[in-house]
């Protein structure tokens, strides 16, 4: 009497006769081929989702790259201005103590001059 336990498993199949109704099967024929559908859009919507994130992500990639390169220029030509400032205040500075060089030494020259023809420098400038 031993064979008895295995007739537990087949009771979830019990009342099946191998007849689908034609309708039901119809109506879950409908039913997988809107999921399927419905899965298709949703595919699609995460492709266009995925391929416009990539977009979006190159496009600051691309707009940072210029930002930086735009900042790198502005600090080359920032320090190009310091330097070409340093470079004029240095040449202003030359040309000023040059100047003032031959100033002195026309004033010399001058002086030399008129002291050569008996003038009292020392009443002129007074």
């Amino acid at each position: 009497g031993g064979g008895g336990g295995g007739g537990g498993g087949g009771n979830t199949n019990a009342g099946y006769t191998g007849y689908i109704d034609p309708k039901h099967h119809q109506l879950l024929i409908g039913q997988s081929h809107r999921f399927r559908a419905e899965i298709d859009r949703l595919k699609r919507l995460d492709e266009d989702r995925t391929l416009a994130l990539r977009e979006a992500q190159e496009a600051a990639v691309t707009s940072s790259a210029r930002a930086a390169a735009a900042e790198s220029r502005r600090d080359a030509a920032e320090s190009m201005t310091i330097r070409l400032m340093a470079l004029n205040k240095s040449l202003l500075d030359h040309y000023q103590s040059a100047l003032t060089r031959r100033d002195e030494q026309r004033a010399t020259k001058h002086m030399a001059v008129l002291e050569r023809a008996g003038i009292n420098t020392a009443a002129t400038v007074a």
